[in-house]
């Protein structure tokens, strides 16, 4: 059933009653990842961001990155660090313009007036 055998099976059942219920969890959990960016690599892309490509998407920050500063970072990797920082927006947060509704007309086919005047 969980597609392990025998051997493994002996393995984690002698480790569980040796040292308990924490020695089944996978050893690297709670370690930082191998393929992590540096810190001060996040903090210089942002500063060069916020210098020269402040009203710049992700995608066209991301080649001026690669292209004019030779820093290559993905652009959802950079979209998630503009977000956290504040330059970018997501599309669903952004403001949406309200245009006035307008009223519905008497009859059918009747004219609609642009001017906004009330009179026929």
């Amino acid at each position: 059933m969980l597609g392990l055998t025998a051997r493994q099976v002996q393995r984690l059942l002698k480790r569980l009653q040796l040292e308990g219920a924490p020695a089944l969890r996978h050893k690297a959990r709670g370690r930082p990842s191998n393929n992590r960016i540096l810190d001060g690599v996040r903090d210089f892309a942002l500063e060069l961001i916020r210098e020269n490509y402040v009203d710049f998407g992700p995608t066209l920050a991301r080649e001026k990155l690669l292209e004019r500063h030779q820093l290559a970072v993905s652009k959802e990797t950079l979209r998630k660090w503009m977000t956290e920082a504040g330059i970018w927006t997501l599309r669903r947060e952004r403001k949406r313009r309200l245009h006035q509704p307008r009223g519905r007309r008497d009859c059918l086919g009747e004219m609609v007036q642009i001017d906004g005047s009330h009179h026929w």
